[in-house]
């Protein structure tokens, strides 16, 4: 494959990225709005693609999985973009608005990356990189600038949420090409063991909003609650 199609793919791959974060933040806020707890929502988003990822996973383990791919750094892996991400990232919506979750996390997730690229895997800011850090820190500037006096007191609470998360992200990716995991393999053994974690975790809170479910797929038709995560 030539290096134009690589880059090509890349791009491809990180604009389906873009959509399907975009539509679960939505998904996610419309949740928290209905009065969906965080961990709730974090259960549902690991433990449902478990039903897939863990029969996969188990194949990949007998038949012997990659050395790269060792218990050690999946269960970092699982720890950075498993549950504990999914709950940093939802939590944030019970404290601040949509488009903080949109912005505020992939900022998050570009710093954190960027360090890590340039100290684990030796990469170069270059000029279209930086160009890419102004324009995000700008709109960054311009949103909170503009919001500001509408947004609660607790808005901070939710931004601190929306970085951890990105933080944590941005630490997953860096360290998924510094050890240089397969794509299959470490997205179905990650995924499994995140859904592991989320049910041993998580199952408890879903039978008590069984009731608001339907909330979540009508986007909001039931009344924000404001509630916080976990109450």
């Amino acid at each position: 494959m030539t290096a134009s199609k690589n880059i090509s793919t890349g791009l491809m791959m990180a604009v389906l990225t873009v959509l399907c974060w975009a539509s679960y933040n939505v998904a996610a806020k419309s949740g928290i709005d209905a009065g969906m707890s965080a961990e709730t929502l974090t259960f549902l988003r690991f433990a449902v693609p478990g039903i897939i990822a863990i029969p996969i996973a188990t194949k990949i383990c007998l038949r012997g999985a990659p050395s790269s791919a060792s218990l050690p750094r999946l269960l970092v892996l699982v720890c950075l973009g498993g549950p504990l991400f999914g709950m940093a990232g939802v939590s944030g919506y019970a404290f601040a608005p949509l488009s903080h979750g949109l912005l505020f996390a992939p900022v998050a997730v570009f710093v954190s990356a960027s360090f890590l690229g340039g100290l684990l895997l030796k990469e170069k800011m270059g000029m279209s990189r930086l160009m890419g850090a102004l324009i995000m820190f700008a709109g960054l500037a311009v949103l909170v600038g503009f919001q500001l006096s509408g947004l609660s007191q607790d808005w901070w609470r939710g931004a601190a949420c929306f970085i951890a998360a990105g933080v944590m992200w941005g630490s997953y990716t860096a360290l998924i090409k510094r050890w240089d995991i397969p794509m299959l393999e470490g997205t179905a053994l990650v995924a499994a063991g995140s859904a592991i974690v989320a049910i041993l975790l998580f199952q408890g809170c879903v039978a008590g909003h069984r009731g608001r479910l339907q909330a979540i797929s009508g986007f909001g038709s039931a009344q924000p609650r404001g509630r916080a995560p976990g109450h």
